[in-house]
């Protein structure tokens, strides 16, 4: 216990987990491709009545985010992210889309999307969010197992089971 108050004092966060930030039911799979607006439009419309924003407010917000800079990363992997007022709570939304959704034209198309729905007031939380993303990401291991999902369900399953092997 003193070792924890003392990592507390030194401003110590204990490590994010994406687990509190999923919706069980709340996953997108889709055969496509798809055009990168469509993507952001079936991940809003899930999202939409958890965060309690109209999926077109958050289809917007997506992509005005992702016309600063592309929110792809490696091994086909893009984590379209907002923050928006009004958001009742922080929501990840995972999708898989088999044959892709082009992001930056100088990569492949990314298939496996991460799609994070947050608050401005919890902006410290939305970016350790996004670096548990990224560290999941980086292995690509865990984002072929992400990509081998069957269904919605299977796909939310298999990223719990990411997000708990990556400590």
């Amino acid at each position: 216990q003193p070792v924890k108050e003392r990592a507390r004092s030194l401003g110590y966060l204990p490590p994010v987990r994406l687990l509190p930030a999923l919706e069980p039911g709340q996953a997108v799979v889709d055969e496509g491709p798809l055009a990168r607006d469509r993507a952001f439009a079936a991940l809003a419309a899930v999202a939409s009545p958890v965060v309690g924003l109209a999926p077109a407010d958050l289809t917007r917000a997506l992509g005005a985010r992702e016309a600063l800079r592309s929110t792809q990363l490696d091994h086909g992997v893009a984590v379209p992210h907002a923050l928006l007022d009004g958001v009742r709570r922080t929501l990840v939304v995972p999708m898989l889309v088999r044959r892709g959704v082009p992001f930056d034209p100088a990569t492949p198309p990314a298939t496996v999307l991460f799609a994070l729905f947050g608050a401005p007031a919890g902006a410290r939380d939305h970016v350790r969010l996004l670096a548990r993303i990224a560290r999941i990401a980086q292995d690509a291991r865990a984002i072929d197992h992400i990509r081998t999902a069957i269904d919605a369900e299977d796909l939310w399953k298999r990223v719990v089971e990411e997000d708990a092997r990556h400590d």
